[in-house]
């Protein structure tokens, strides 16, 4: 009896220390994203960089966030891109390529499709609140 108490104490710790490196795992690629995010970017690459199954990650990055990968990084970079258009005179194309997309015309769609208004109208609508 005493044996198998050790082993059940045994195996409640190590589920708890791999749940715990679990979600410190997901905070330090969630804080990779969010400072690397103007970069190219793949679940596969970071998961290959933290030493994790890509397919894992992926549930991991969506039971901690709430959204798959792509939509987290998509959202991520909309937000700055809204930033810079309330900010700064950039073009359109310029402010895509900051914030890391790479075509201009999918920006823009993930753009409308999150914001609800193409990033000129954006850009206009802000610009007449500031006036």
């Amino acid at each position: 009896r005493y044996v198998q108490s050790l082993c059940e104490r045994a195996a409640v710790y190590l589920s708890e220390l791999e749940q715990q490196n679990e979600q410190n795992t997901i905070y330090k690629v969630i804080q990779y994203v969010d400072r690397e995010f103007r970069n190219k970017l793949k679940l596969q690459d970071l998961a290959q960089q933290f030493h994790i199954n890509s397919t894992y990650l992926g549930q991991l990055f969506r039971k901690q966030t709430g959204q798959g990968f792509s939509e987290y990084l998509n959202a991520k970079r909309i937000e700055e891109a809204k930033s810079l258009l309330k900010r700064t005179q950039l073009k359109i194309s310029d402010i895509a390529v900051q914030v890391g997309f790479s075509n201009t015309d999918y920006f823009i769609d993930k753009f409308k499709l999150l914001v609800g208004v193409v990033p000129s109208v954006y850009k206009n609508e802000n610009k007449n609140q500031q006036l």
